[in-house]
C-alpha cells in the first residue's frame, strides 16, 4: 500500500510534467535580437544566444521563415569573445562557423559538452518590408509554430531608419505569451518576454511613412494604410476578448483534471486487484508491491500501451532508478497565475535502452 500512496504523490508531480527526454539536453536561457529595417527594404538582423548544454552535442540549429522576404542574402555563425553582449562586439572579433542549409534549417557546427556556450548569428534578408503609395509595412516573426525550443529572456530591438518620433509610425505585436513592447528610443523599438514556449510565435507589424526606404521598389502602387490599420484594430479586440475565453477554458481544464486524476487513483489502487487475480482475498504489502505498474497497464491493454498510461510507466521506470527528475521555471502561462507553482519537473531518462523489455521499450516511443 505505500507503493500504491507513492503513485499518487507521483501522479500530483505528473501534472506539471515538463516531458520525458533522454539522457542529454539542454536549454536556451537567453537571447538577444537586433534587427535593422535598411533603406532597400532589406532586413539585417543579429542574434546572440545562450545554451546550457547537458551530455555532447554535435551543434546547434536556426530556422529562418522561407515567407515575407524574397530570400536569404547570407546567413554566418560565429563564436563570440567571453561573456559577450550584443553590440559589444562585431563579428570580425568573433570566430566564424561552418554552417549547412538543410529545409531552411541552418545547422551549426560546434562541439559542445555539459557547458554554458554563447553563438552569434548574422543574417540579411532581401526586401523583408513591402513598400506602397501611402506607407511601408514590416510583418515579421523571428519564430513561428516550427520552433520546438523554449526560448527564455527573450529581448528584441527593432530598428527603423529614422527616429521613432520623426514620422508618423503604427506598431502593433500578436502575443499570446506575455511578451510586451517596453518602450521606444530614437530609432528603435524595444520589445522583451521571459519565456517564449516552443511552439509559438510573437509576430510584429509595423508601419511607417514610405519616403523612409528611398531605395526599395514599391510592392504595389497603391493605398493600404487605412485597410491595414482596419485589420489590426480587429485582431487587437479579438485579443482583448481572449482573456475572458481562456478563463473559461482554464475552468474546463481543472475540471477534466479531476476527472482523470479518479481515473488514475481507480486504475492504481482497484485494477491490479483484478488482474492478478487476487480480488476477494487478503492481498499482502509484499505482493502489492512487487507489481509492475506498467505491466498491469500492458496486460491491461492486451499489449497495447496508450497515451494515459505513460503516469504507470514514468512510476515503473522511477522504481528502477532509470529516470531523473529535475526542477525547472514552469511555463508563463501557469506563472501567470500568482497561485500557480512558480517550478515545473522535467523527467530525464538515463538508463540503458539495450536493457528494456518490450512493454518498457513500447512506452518510450508512446513517451518520447
Amino acid at each position: 500500500m505505500r507503493r500504491a500512496i507513492g503513485l499518487v504523490f507521483f501522479v500530483v508531480i505528473l501534472a506539471l510534467l515538463a516531458g520525458c527526454k533522454e539522457g542529454r539536453s539542454f536549454t536556451i536561457d537567453k537571447v538577444d535580437i537586433r534587427a535593422q529595417l535598411l533603406e532597400d527594404g532589406d532586413l539585417y538582423v543579429e542574434e546572440l544566444y545562450t545554451y546550457q548544454f547537458e551530455g555532447e552535442f554535435n551543434g546547434t540549429t536556426r530556422k529562418l521563415k522561407s515567407g515575407g522576404h524574397d530570400g536569404v542574402e547570407f546567413f554566418e555563425a560565429y563564436l563570440p569573445p567571453a561573456n559577450a553582449k550584443l553590440g559589444g562586439f562585431s563579428y570580425k572579433e568573433a570566430d566564424q562557423l561552418t554552417t549547412e542549409l538543410s529545409d531552411n534549417t541552418y545547422r551549426i557546427h560546434t562541439k559542445s559538452k555539459d557547458e554554458i556556450k554563447q553563438v552569434y548569428y548574422r543574417y540579411r534578408l532581401d526586401h523583408a518590408v513591402w513598400k506602397y503609395s501611402d506607407t511601408a509595412e514590416f510583418y515579421w516573426a523571428f519564430f513561428d509554430s516550427d520552433n520546438e525550443t523554449d526560448l527564455h529572456n527573450m529581448s528584441i530591438e527593432i530598428m527603423l531608419p529614422q527616429p521613432v518620433d520623426s514620422g508618423e509610425v503604427s506598431y502593433f505585436f500578436h502575443d499570446k505569451t506575455g511578451g510586451h513592447i517596453t518602450g521606444t528610443s530614437g530609432r528603435s523599438i524595444h520589445y522583451e518576454t521571459e519565456l517564449m514556449p516552443a511552439g509559438q510565435k510573437s509576430e510584429f507589424r509595423l508601419l511607417f511613412p514610405a519616403e523612409w526606404l528611398p531605395d526599395s521598389p514599391l510592392t504595389a502602387e497603391e493605398n493600404r494604410k487605412e485597410s491595414i490599420l482596419a485589420r489590426e484594430q480587429k485582431l487587437q479586440t479579438r485579443y482583448e476578448q481572449r482573456g475572458a475565453k481562456l478563463a473559461y477554458a482554464e475552468d474546463i481544464i481543472k475540471m477534466a483534471s479531476c476527472i482523470i486524476l479518479l481515473g488514475i487513483l481507480y486504475f492504481a489502487l482497484l485494477t491490479p486487484y483484478k488482474l492478478t487475480g487476487l480480488a476477494g482475498r487478503h492481498i499482502s504489502r509484499d505482493e502489492l508491491e512487487a507489481l509492475d505498474p506498467l505491466f498491469v497497464a500492458y496486460i491491461h491493454r492486451n499489449g497495447k500501451l496508450i497515451p494515459k498510461d505513460i503516469t504507470a510507466g514514468l512510476f515503473s521506470l522511477y522504481q528502477k532508478g532509470w529516470i531523473e527528475i529535475r526542477k525547472i521555471p514552469a511555463s508563463l502561462h501557469y506563472r501567470q497565475d500568482p497561485k500557480a507553482p512558480k517550478e515545473t519537473f522535467r523527467f530525464t531518462f538515463t538508463g540503458d535502452q539495450r536493457l528494456l523489455n518490450e512493454y518498457e521499450t513500447g512506452f518510450r516511443r508512446l513517451a518520447v
